[in-house]
């Protein structure tokens, strides 16, 4: 394999390990917070009902809380998908890397005529049909 195809390889490697890794993280850690935050919301939706069922009737009480949590679950989605978007330190150097390397990579192939590796397979053929067959 050639330093280069060898280098991109391992560019590739590392840049899939660490967002497999921060992608696991953030689903551990979000799915433990939701899942605690849940149970909290719940209590306290529970508590702020009971408190609001002795201000106003049952239905407007429910109606108040179900206003609060669709604008707190509005919120949490955007930072989520703020979230989602932003790319590791790590990412953008390898993204930096490897578009330079992009371009050596055809700065080295503008250089090879078209025809010099066709002439090579030709030529590899021609021998190795001699050596294989004897004629």
């Amino acid at each position: 394999m050639s330093a280069p195809l060898s280098l991109v390889s391992t560019l590739v490697r590392l840049s899939l390990r660490d967002t497999r890794r921060r992608l696991f993280r953030t689903a551990l850690f979000g799915g433990l917070a939701a899942g605690l935050a849940l149970i909290a919301l719940l209590c306290l939706g529970l508590a702020l009902w009971l408190w609001l069922c002795t201000k106003m009737t049952p239905i407007h009480a429910a109606l108040v809380l179900a206003g609060v949590s669709a604008v707190l679950a509005l919120i949490a989605g955007l930072c989520a998908a703020l979230n989602a978007r932003s790319r590791s330190p790590l990412q953008r150097e390898l993204g930096d890397q490897a578009v330079a390397l992009k371009t050596a990579l055809k700065a080295d192939l503008a250089e090879v005529p078209v025809g010099l590796p066709l002439a090579g397979a030709g030529l590899l053929g021609l021998v190795l049909g001699l050596k294989l067959f004897g004629k």
